[in-house]
């Protein structure tokens, strides 16, 4: 399972979330670029440039792309977010690693948290995670369906 870090953002005062923000990153085998996601809370811009790596072996070349996908969520959205991260499983090894996602809590606080990730468990928290948005994200639902679908 995933860091209880992810629980314990999701149980922060939403007041702490104001300038929280995602990062979904395609780490796997591609002949093609795949656009890293960027998202955050409506109250904050998205910037994909204020995020750490930490995997070196891993390749973050899709985050360096002219074109990144982004998009704002409402602070409950972003809250289910963490929620749905909290119970994905971790990559035990960074062997046929599919994504990697990151959580910045707060811009100001330069403290990245990351996990990597297979292929199912990515495509089943993106599917989770587009069903928990609603039809009012139409934008974001279609970023994240064009994400889920990989190179």
């Amino acid at each position: 399972m995933a860091s209880s870090i992810f629980s314990e953002l999701a149980a922060r005062d939403p007041s702490t979330l104001l300038f929280a923000q995602a990062k979904m990153t395609y780490v796997g085998m591609q002949s093609e670029p795949v656009r890293s996601v960027v998202f955050s809370v409506y109250t904050c811009v998205p910037d994909v440039g204020v995020f750490t790596q930490s995997y070196p072996e891993l390749h973050y070349g899709n985050d360096t792309l002219d074109a990144l996908s982004t998009f704002t969520v409402k602070h409950a959205q972003f809250v289910g977010f963490l929620d749905l991260l909290a119970s994905v499983p971790v990559a035990a090894d960074h062997s046929d690693v599919w994504a990697s996602i990151s959580i910045m809590p707060d811009l100001r606080e330069d403290v990245t948290h990351e996990l990597v990730v297979k292929q199912e468990p990515a495509e089943s928290l993106i599917d989770d995670f587009v069903d928990q948005l609603g039809s009012g994200y139409s934008v974001a639902r279609l970023v994240l369906e064009d994400f889920k679908r990989g190179p």
